[in-house]
C-alpha cells in the first residue's frame, strides 16, 4: 500500500509550491520510503521513520547543514509540515517553511 500526496500553492500568480509525494513502506527493510517529484524536475528518495503523531525525513546540503521535515495530520485532516534546518550537526534546528494543506 502507498499513500500518495500531492501539493500546489500559489501567491498571486506565482507559483510557489508544486510537488508529488509517494509514501511507501518496504517489508524487506521493515522501513519507510518517501519519493518526491518537484514541478521542477527535482526529485528525490528518503527514508521516513515514525514520530509522535507523524512522519519525518531529512536530507545533507553538502555546505549549508541538515534539512528535515515533520509532517503531522491534524484530528480534522489537514496536514500541517515544518521544515527546519541544523547547522551543526543537528543539534540545533531552525524553522524555516511550515504550510498546512487541505485535502481536496
Amino acid at each position: 500500500m502507498v499513500l500518495v500526496v500531492e501539493g500546489h500553492h500559489r501567491a498571486g500568480d506565482r507559483v510557489v509550491h508544486d510537488a508529488l509525494g509517494i509514501f511507501s513502506y518496504d517489508d524487506t527493510t521493515k522501513g519507510y520510503h518517501f519519493q518526491t517529484y518537484l514541478g521542477t524536475g527535482r526529485e528525490g528518495q528518503f527514508a521516513v521513520k515514525l514520530v509522535e503523531g507523524g512522519l519525518q525525513w531529512g536530507f545533507e546540503i553538502p555546505q549549508v547543514g541538515r534539512m528535515r521535515y515533520t509532517i503531522i495530520v491534524n484530528p480534522v485532516g489537514k496536514w500541517h509540515e515544518v521544515g527546519e534546518i541544523s547547522r551543526d550537526g543537528g543539534t540545533t534546528w531552525a524553522k524555516v517553511m511550515e504550510m498546512t494543506l487541505t485535502r481536496e
